[in-house]
């Protein structure tokens, strides 16, 4: 069953980088918008944040998301990683903080590769 937010357009397709913490509220608090959509490169606005290591966007965002949202994995051209797997390959050790600190989160899951987020860590 699809969720009733899934009727509006994706959140992420409306993020830029770097981002804008006053327009990711206005565009929240509106309530138009799915928080969790997925724009054309299969990527959500947290996946989009946790890359780009802006916490202080993931913090905004999370209050909006489920647990199953933050292991969502991106589509087939990323590799189905979720946000923890991008924040991980990306270096961005703020991001990977704010995730840890989430009930929820699957530390260990595996993107399409078989590689969890520490793997990508290591390299």
């Amino acid at each position: 069953q699809q969720s009733s937010r899934s009727r509006f357009p994706a959140l992420s397709k409306y993020c830029e980088y770097p981002g804008d913490v006053t327009e990711l509220r206005r565009l929240l608090e509106q309530g138009d918008v799915d928080p969790s959509g997925r724009d054309m490169f299969g990527l959500s606005a947290l996946h989009k944040f946790c890359a780009w290591d802006r916490p202080e966007l993931i913090g905004v965002l999370l209050p909006w998301l489920s647990h199953e949202d933050l292991n969502l994995a991106a589509g087939p051209s990323h590799c189905r990683a979720s946000p923890l797997h991008l924040a991980a390959e990306a270096g961005a050790t703020r991001a990977v903080r704010v995730l840890l600190g989430q009930d929820g989160l699957d530390k260990l899951a595996k993107d399409d590769k078989g590689r969890a987020p520490i793997d990508l860590a290591k390299q």
